[in-house]
């Protein structure tokens, strides 16, 4: 079965479109990044925002274990919904998100569980910061849960 690029409107007219809402979508967190980061530093101390930021970077490590899903998801997506089969695009959907869920709560867990590594050998945070940096890293670990689970989601809609 053949793809007739015609038979739903404009392709290009359609791609075009994905790519300037997909811009706009980036730019929007661009923009906000922007403006909230000095409010953050502000309100912040040094060592706070210190850990605010390596909290980032390790979330930012950890999504090493999305071990290229998302690219997968939205190529065979695509594919699928190209040529209308909705069964195939359900099973990918699912096996995606089967597998990201997974992956999520194993880092989920590593991450909560080396919270107290993290803060006082890897770090060395000083003994006031430590319970409230441990409380940072386990929110975060959750945190990265959900960031895999909504790498899905947003895999289903690049497709």
């Amino acid at each position: 079965m053949q793809y007739d690029k015609n038979a739903d409107g404009d392709f290009s007219h359609r791609t075009i479109s994905g790519i300037l809402w997909n811009f706009a979508g980036q730019a929007s967190v661009a923009l906000a990044a922007f403006f909230i980061t000095p409010f953050i530093v502000h309100s912040l101390d040094v060592e706070l925002y210190a850990l605010y930021a390596f909290t980032g970077v390790i979330i930012g490590y950890f999504s090493f274990l999305q071990l290229g899903f998302s690219g997968a998801s939205v190529k065979y997506l695509s594919s699928h919904l190209a040529f209308k089969r909705d069964d195939e695009m359900r099973k990918v959907f699912w096996t995606s998100f089967s597998a990201h869920a997974l992956l999520g709560l194993i880092g989920m867990f590593v991450i909560f569980s080396l919270s107290p590594f993290f803060t006082d050998r890897l770090l060395k945070i000083p003994a006031p910061l430590r319970p409230d940096a441990v409380a940072a890293f386990r929110i975060a670990s959750f945190g990265f849960l959900a960031a895999m689970l909504l790498s899905v989601m947003g895999s289903f809609m690049q497709a």
